[in-house]
Parts: C-alpha cells; sequence; structure tokens
C-alpha cells in the first residue's frame, strides 16, 4: 500500500511538472507577441505603448534579456536613466554575451557621466567581432570622450567611426563638433555641413545649428543664417532650436 501511495504521489508530481511546463512555454510564447509588438511600437516612436507591451512580456518571461534591453532603451528615451540602467544590467546579468545590450549600457553610462565605465564597455563591444553594427560602439566611444573634454581622441575615434560607415550622422557630428573645439574652424563648417545633410533623415539639429555656428564664427554669415534657420523651420521643437534663435537675434 505504501508503494502504491509513494507511485502515485510520483505521478502527480509528474503531472503538476508536465502543467508547469507548460505553462511556462505558452507565457514564453505570449511574452513573445508583446516583444514584438513593443519593438513596433517603440519603432514607431509610440513610446508609452511600447513601455506597455515589453512590462507586460517582462510579467510574463523575466528571464529574456531582450526584453529587459527593450524596456531600458524605452526608459532611457523617455528620460528614466534611473531605471534605464538598472533594466540593461538585469539584461547583461542574465546574458553577459549580449553586445546589443552592453553597447545600449555605454550610451546610458554616457548620460550618467560615468565615461571611463561607457568607454570599456563600447570597447568590448568593439572586439566582438559577430556584432553588427560596430559603428554604434564607436560612436559610443567617441561621444564619451567628447563629453569628457577629451576632443582629439574623439577627433581620432570618429574618423575610426566614418571608416566604417561614411555617412554616418553620429560620427560626423562629433567630428565636426571636436575639431570646432579645437578650433579648427574650417575642418568644423566643411564636417557640420556634410552631417546636416546626413542627419536630416535622422530628424537631428544638432549638427545644423553646430553648422551655423562654426560659419558664423568664421564670417560666414549667409551661411550661418542658412543652416540656423533650416533648424528653426525643420526642428521648431528641438533641442537647439532656441539657442539657433539668440544667434540669429545676435547676426541681425
Amino acid at each position: 500500500m505504501l508503494r502504491m501511495l509513494a507511485i502515485g504521489g510520483l505521478l502527480v508530481s509528474a503531472l503538476q511538472i508536465g502543467c508547469a511546463g507548460k505553462d511556462l512555454v505558452k507565457n514564453r510564447e505570449i511574452a513573445a507577441l508583446h516583444l514584438q509588438n513593443g519593438t513596433v511600437f517603440f519603432t514607431n516612436k509610440r513610446y508609452p505603448s511600447a513601455l506597455n507591451e515589453f512590462l507586460q512580456a517582462e510579467r510574463l518571461d523575466p528571464s529574456n534579456p531582450v526584453t529587459q534591453n527593450n524596456l531600458a532603451m524605452t526608459y532611457f528615451v523617455r528620460d528614466r536613466v534611473d531605471l534605464a540602467l538598472k533594466h540593461i544590467n538585469r539584461a547583461l546579468e542574465i546574458n553577459s554575451g549580449y553586445s546589443e545590450a552592453r553597447n545600449n549600457r555605454a550610451r546610458i553610462l554616457i548620460e550618467r557621466g560615468l565615461y571611463d565605465q561607457a568607454i570599456a564597455d563600447a570597447n568590448k563591444v568593439v572586439q566582438d567581432l559577430t556584432y553588427q553594427t560596430p559603428i554604434r560602439a564607436w560612436n559610443n566611444i567617441a561621444l564619451a570622450e567628447f563629453r569628457s573634454g577629451k576632443f582629439a581622441e574623439a577627433k581620432k575615434t570618429s574618423t575610426e567611426a566614418l571608416k566604417i560607415e561614411r555617412t554616418n550622422c553620429a560620427a560626423q557630428t562629433t567630428l565636426g563638433r571636436s575639431h570646432l573645439e579645437l578650433g579648427e574652424l574650417k575642418e568644423a563648417a566643411e564636417t557640420l555641413d556634410r552631417a546636416t545633410t546626413t542627419c536630416r533623415v535622422e530628424g537631428e539639429d544638432e549638427a545644423a545649428y553646430f553648422a551655423g555656428f562654426a560659419n558664423y564664427k568664421l564670417g560666414r554669415s549667409a551661411a550661418a543664417i542658412s543652416r540656423l534657420e533650416h533648424v528653426l523651420k525643420d526642428y521648431p521643437d528641438g533641442r537647439y532650436a532656441k539657442k539657433a534663435q539668440s544667434l540669429l537675434e545676435i547676426m541681425r
């Protein structure tokens, strides 16, 4: 009798494990759908909807590093750097070899002012020969160098990045601004003028504003006004609209 009870207990346990396994698979499948939907929303800049989908995916499958990475970047674009860092760290705890997450952590660390840590992360990504977009890691290194006042180093790193992709908006902008900080006004104006065209696709106003500023410093009033008016016309709510307006008022 005892043996029969024991066997019966084993059968019940096996059934429970089987049901639990099925529930886990089902949860992961549903989580994958939420992750997919969230990614579409994120790509279309519908960040609240993206966040809702990623949070549902996390609830169903908390150990998915992609979900943690995507949560981090959604919080990042919503200016919640604290939560972004929390989730990106979790993604790397789950998968330490996840180079996309490591590169994203470098970008988040830059916003926290932790430049050396950011450069260390990005350098590790650069060494991963399977990483599909190494220019993004180079750009993070250059940005960290620029933000920390190492303009010559940022200039060199941005030049390396542009060897990978000659028309990359971020690399051209950092290179142009590095020239500007180093007093190389002609090179700055030329580089930032090129970047203004390249960055239009990405909707970035930084290059246009500093192209205007560099041309202003060179005494090229017509070119400067053209770039600054471009900022006001195409990016009226951008980061540099007020600065462009102020510089135009000084020039006029």
